[in-house]
């Protein structure tokens, strides 16, 4: 196996196995008409974040601001944003935006993944594929109303990948399989902890039925943690759904239309602005070349007090 991988696939697998390495919150509010807004803010960890701010060097806020709404406008399907920003705070990136949509059942949330079953296979180029993250069904009546929540990366875990070849039938070596799995994940789910991934939506109407978390503020959904990762990961297929249900029903604010609109003229207004820097961007990763995994390792474990850093050179004494 290479000990050497493409910069952007360093940062992705580093993010997961980094202790504190993201919380990230995507908060909606809907109107009985299915449009409303949302917030977002994801904050990576201190460690990942240190190799992401070379970015950061000699550009201005407004740049900066640039790059967040290139790199990270469209993987929300439907949400015209008004803002997206990104930060050094106390060390940390912190990226976060509020955009308003006009149809949730039209706002998917989308990301670049790489094919597990292609990665699997032996010699062959793991595939990058577009998976849909988050989707919703909304439905509102002069009563009340309904809304599922789906949250379905399409990537499977291990209890969907079927016995491995040659133990099909023998539960007992299977189970063992299983469990060695899980002693080997272990340091990589300790790493986790302080993974923190939360949808939540606030429903036009007094809530009377939820299979959804409460989160609290009249707020229903999904909070991710370590624990659900790993269950996940060593059980079954990453997914998470469910509905809430209320009675009434609460109009959009005044003044939301022209706010909405307002919105959609300038996002649609600045699409091919957005896709030359995205291009641009991407272009200057490749020119950086490949980064070595394992210096990058062993930066790694020298930030987090692992390993003493190499002397300097006695040369000169």
């Amino acid at each position: 196996m290479t000990k050497k991988m493409a910069f952007g696939a360093c940062l992705l697998v580093l993010s997961f196995v980094t202790a504190g390495c993201l919380e990230a919150k995507q908060d909606f509010e809907i109107h009985s008409d299915g449009s409303g807004i949302i917030q977002m803010e994801f904050k990576l960890g201190k460690e990942i974040s240190g190799m992401a701010s070379a970015e950061f060097e000699g550009k201005t806020q407004a740049e900066l601001d640039a790059m967040a709404s290139a790199q990270m406008g469209d993987q929300f399907e439907g949400v015209y944003w008004e803002s997206l920003s990104q930060k050094l705070v106390d060390g940390q990136v912190v990226m976060s935006g509020t955009g308003v949509f006009a149809d949730v059942n039209k706002v998917k949330m989308v990301s670049e993944e790489m094919d597990m079953d292609s990665a699997m296979e032996e010699g062959a180029e793991p595939k990058m594929v577009k998976k849909e993250q988050l989707s919703f069904k909304f439905e509102q009546t002069e009563a009340g109303g309904k809304l599922a929540l789906n949250m379905d990366s399409g990537q499977k875990g291990m209890g969907d990948m079927g016995a491995p070849e040659g133990m099909e039938g023998n539960e007992e070596m299977a189970k063992e399989m299983a469990k060695m799995m899980e002693e080997a994940m272990k340091p990589m789910f300790e790493q986790m902890k302080g993974f923190s991934f939360r949808v939540s939506a606030k429903v036009p109407g007094e809530v009377t039925k939820s299979e959804l978390q409460d989160l609290g503020e009249g707020r229903h959904g999904v909070q991710i943690d370590v624990e659900t990762i790993k269950k996940q990961t060593l059980k079954g297929k990453s997914g998470l759904s469910g509905t809430v249900e209320w009675k009434g029903k609460q109009e959009a604010p005044t003044g939301f239309a022209e706010r909405l609109a307002k919105a959609k003229k300038a996002w649609e207004a600045g699409a091919k602005e957005r896709k030359e820097l995205k291009a641009k961007l991407e272009a200057e990763k490749a020119e950086g070349g490949e980064l070595d995994l394992e210096e990058l390792e062993k930066k790694l474990k020298e930030a987090e007090g692992e390993m003493e850093p190499e002397k300097k050179s006695e040369e000169g004494k």
